[in-house]
């Protein structure tokens, strides 16, 4: 296995506990994750960005996108000349390519809603 997908099944598996007991394989449909819905879907994009400095847009987040595709698109918008595994190395050793400011600024501030 890839680098790539070694490091997207671990994400997978830490943001969505249920598929622990999942088989995650590159034909696996993004729907088959038992708490997939926008929230999920907007968790993976976040953890995608981080680790692989890769902006998946909501389209490529479908319920019938493939973990196979997801490894494909962040493959082509990588870095040039950088492997996934050196851009997430980079990232944990804090050098990574998307300015904290830019991340910073695409965390949406947390609301608190009052109930009458």
């Amino acid at each position: 296995m890839s680098d790539t997908f070694n490091v997207l099944e671990a994400g997978i598996q830490a943001l969505f506990p249920h598929v622990k007991a999942m088989r995650i394989s590159a034909s696996m449909e993004l729907g088959a994750i038992p708490e997939w819905d926008g929230v999920a879907a907007a968790g993976l994009q976040a953890f995608i960005a981080l680790r692989f400095g890769v902006h998946i847009p909501g389209a490529h987040l479908r319920e019938g996108t493939t973990i196979g595709e997801l490894i494909g698109y962040i493959r082509r918008t990588g870095a040039p000349g950088e492997s996934c595994a050196a851009a997430a190395g980079a990232r944990a050793a804090g050098r990574s390519r998307m300015p904290a400011s830019q991340v910073e600024a695409q965390t949406p501030e947390p609301t608190i809603s009052k109930r009458s």
